[in-house]
């Protein structure tokens, strides 16, 4: 296979280097807790694909899309990604006992991605039978879920042999964005918010971290507010304790924002808590409204012009002191926060093909954390909603991570029967 023609076409030009923001910092301490701290999105396919074809597909992605061969270099606030002409690893696993639903017969998900010696992307080809996978890892401090897309769409677009769209990678970091959106540094609350699936049990966890998925059908309308209400809905069942319950809802600038196309981390996020909507009649219009009010102010940058304050501090001390805070936490039973819920949009699985190889299924399993006692991962395609849900093993055992999503499945199905979704 020969290198797809690339789209030359560029708004902006690339920078060879830009700076590392705060919350990528961040990001950077929560590897050092929880390894890998990674997006991975998996397509399935029952067809088969070249394992040449793929690597050169992902070469000629990456160099249309300078930001997924960027490397860290420096330290503290001189900390800044470097575009290098180190392309993303391409290897092909067995994934012939994996069965996409949770991490079990794929320990290839935990494998480490170095952010200092090459791109922190990579892609799997995980072959086995009836389904084969693809695999497109990336650290969370490289790039956000909007940006990996852009990545990912252009190798499959290599794939088929057409053109690469691309991105410029400009010396724009989220900080910027929030600024610009009048945004003011948020503080950090006090740890007392409920975990979706109760108390932690560390006597019986055995794995630090886990995931679970579920696939509903078909895709609900108002998918982001249900979904925040299914959860509480669910949450409560399973909770023996009272108390508040708060949602994190990360925003992708680019949908809503003229910034210039980019695989950077520009991500805000949203904070709403359950009394804020719960108790009214209609709490999916509620979440709805209460959604796009915050969005309408700065407060989607207030997260991320907190973590600047971090920039010279380095990762080893924060990863330290991060710990430290997080098993108080787990111990208490009380988080700083509840849950985060990311939707990543619907795909066309057509855009996600090649020939001989037509994709069935997407999903993509968020970053593990051991603070966040939940991050739910959305993506819809024409066969439905896929909800991937990352725990900390403490908060999973007895079955409760995987109870958890199927009642949002079962929620969120009841409501397309009763005519509400």
């Amino acid at each position: 296979m020969t290198s797809a023609p690339q789209n030359s076409r560029a708004l902006v030009p690339t920078a060879k280097r830009r700076r590392l923001s705060g919350m990528e910092r961040c990001w950077l301490v929560a590897d050092r807790l929880c390894p890998p701290f990674a997006l991975q999105f998996v397509v399935e396919t029952a067809g088969e694909v070249s394992l040449e074809a793929l690597c050169q597909a992902t070469e000629a992605a990456s160099r249309a899309n300078p930001g997924a061969m960027r490397v860290l270099r420096g330290h503290v606030g001189w900390a800044t990604w470097e575009v290098t002409e180190l392309v993303p690893a391409v290897r092909q696993v067995d994934g012939s006992h994996w069965d996409g639903t949770g991490p079990e017969g794929a320990p290839f998900l935990d494998d480490p991605l170095d952010v200092r010696q090459r791109p922190g992307a990579e892609v799997l080809l995980a072959t086995g039978k009836p389904l084969t996978r693809m695999v497109f890892r990336f650290h969370h401090a490289l790039m956000d879920g909007g940006g990996g897309m852009r990545w990912i769409g252009d190798i499959f677009r290599a794939l088929r042999q057409e053109a690469c769209v691309g991105s410029a990678d400009p010396d724009v970091i989220d900080a910027d964005v929030a600024r610009k959106l009048g945004a003011v540094a948020a503080e950090e609350p006090l740890a007392q918010y409920l975990a979706p699936t109760g108390v932690t049990d560390e006597a019986n966890a055995r794995r630090a971290w886990t995931w679970h998925r579920v696939s509903v059908a078909p895709v609900p309308r108002q998918v982001l507010p249900r979904t925040a209400c299914a959860l509480v809905d669910v949450a409560r069942s399973l909770n023996s304790e009272s108390g508040p319950l708060r949602l994190g809802i990360p925003v992708d600038w680019r949908r809503h924002h003229n910034l210039p196309s980019s695989t950077a981390n520009l991500t805000g996020i949203i904070h709403i808590e359950d009394s804020e909507f719960m108790q009214s009649t209609d709490p999916v219009a509620a979440a709805g409204e209460l959604l796009k009010a915050r969005l309408a102010t700065g407060q989607a940058g207030g997260t991320v012009l907190g973590a600047e304050r971090l920039l010279w501090w380095p990762v080893s001390l924060l990863a330290w002191l991060a710990g430290g805070m997080d098993r108080r936490q787990r111990a208490g039973g009380r988080f700083t926060s509840s849950a985060a819920l990311s939707n990543l949009g619907r795909i066309d699985l057509g855009d996600w093909s090649v020939p001989g190889a037509k994709a069935s299924a997407a999903f993509w399993i968020p970053p593990p954390s051991t603070s966040l006692p939940l991050f739910l991962g959305m993506m819809g395609h024409q066969g439905g909603l896929e909800l991937c849900g990352t725990m900390p093993g403490v908060l999973a055992t007895g079955g409760r991570l995987e109870a958890l999503l199927e009642g949002l499945k079962g929620e969120l199905e009841a409501g397309v029967s009763a005519g509400r979704g």
